[in-house]
């Protein structure tokens, strides 16, 4: 088993150490390598002899790290809310979220052919969506002249995010996101006065 915070905050890091330290103590076997500080070649090595990575449990969906691990045939084990960010539909992740660690891992850890299951979808996820012929045929088609609207606007920003107490976002940052507001428009419901309100404009 892999696990490659690039930051352990953002990745949850600590929650899920300490999960695996009452599972190791209630009789779970299994071979953490916790990777940092590494290149991603050595990361990627790491990964082709691992069957599950633990991505995050914090943020709404995979990152790189957990595409790397799929095409490596890991099973991944990720936060993962089709909610927040339904595209694609259908991801191979083993839901893991921040309070409720132990019990997903714990059978994730235990179950053999469901780690078998995941890492052989997850390979074809890789294989389908991030392929670079298939990227490639994705952006081709935006930018050409039968190009429809987006499959997804990102909306869990404006709707949804609020800041933590005691944090802002800079001037700065709070001036581009105007601009956009006012290139794409916010979605339906949504005001300039309610985004304001909240400190992302």
């Amino acid at each position: 088993m892999v696990h490659a915070p690039s930051h352990r905050g953002v990745k949850g890091t600590e929650e899920i150490l300490a999960s695996l330290e009452r599972l190791e103590r209630r009789g779970v076997r299994f071979e953490l390598r916790l990777i940092e500080k590494m290149t991603n070649l050595e990361v990627r090595a790491a990964l082709e002899d691992a069957d599950v990575c633990i991505d995050q449990i914090h943020l709404p969906m995979h990152g790189k790290l957990a595409v790397e691990a799929m095409a490596a045939g890991c099973a991944v084990a990720a936060c993962d809310q089709p909610r927040l960010e339904p595209l694609p539909a259908v991801r191979p992740i083993f839901p893991l979220a921040s309070g409720d660690v132990d019990r997903p891992l714990e059978r994730l850890l235990t179950d053999r052919a469901l780690r078998m299951q995941l890492g052989h979808a997850g390979r074809a996820q890789v294989e389908h969506f991030h392929d670079r012929a298939a990227v490639a045929r994705t952006l081709l088609a935006a930018l050409g002249p039968d190009a429809s609207a987006p499959e997804h606007r990102p909306e869990f920003f404006a709707r949804h995010y609020r800041l933590p107490e005691g944090v802002s976002i800079p001037a700065d940052v709070r001036r581009l996101s105007r601009a956009i507001v006012r290139r794409y428009g916010l979605p339906e419901g949504l005001g300039v006065a309610e985004l304001a309100g909240r400190g992302l404009l």
